[in-house]
């Protein structure tokens, strides 16, 4: 890596800490984040979608999986 590279690197390093330091300081540590309330919602609510669906209730099976969805949604991951 030449000199010039280093230094973006570090002015990249040196903007996100300053603009983001809790992103920052879970890429420093190089730990995946704990499980949030988002996904336990999503978790219960998959779960009680797949209870509802061996039971043959379609309709609230579909409103139980649309709230996990809406729960990650609403955490902020996206679909790509």
């Amino acid at each position: 890596m030449s000199d010039a590279e280093r230094r973006t690197l570090r002015e990249i390093e040196h903007r996100l800490s300053a603009d983001a330091p809790d992103l920052a300081g879970v890429l420093a540590s190089g730990r995946p984040r704990r499980m949030t309330c988002a996904h336990v919602l999503a978790a219960v609510f998959a779960a009680l979608g797949v209870l509802l669906m061996v039971l043959s209730a379609l309709g609230p099976s579909l409103a139980s999986f649309g709230c996990a969805s809406l729960a990650l949604l609403m955490r902020g991951y996206t679909w790509r």
